[in-house]
């Protein structure tokens, strides 16, 4: 097994770059671990949403995208 580190700014990052390389790594059975560097509570806030919440808000989308993609493992530094 190998593991597979992916560096990214914001909390969406994986999903316009590097999802199709982190899926074939999962579906290897590689170990694919993905850190952040922001929480993006600083991006574009959705019609309707607090801005307040924006984070939360990015970091369930997040979470489910990591689900999907195979992601094992999420380092948060904020």
């Amino acid at each position: 097994m190998t593991n597979w580190v992916f560096l990214h700014a914001h909390p969406d990052d994986e999903a316009s770059q590097t999802s199709g390389t982190m899926a074939m790594a999962h579906e290897r059975g590689d170990r694919v671990i993905e850190v952040l560097a922001t929480d993006g509570a600083l991006g574009v806030v959705p019609d309707g949403l607090d801005p307040a919440g924006l984070a939360a808000h990015r970091r369930a989308e997040h979470e489910h995208a990591a689900e999907v993609i195979g992601i094992d493992r999420i380092v948060r530094l904020g």
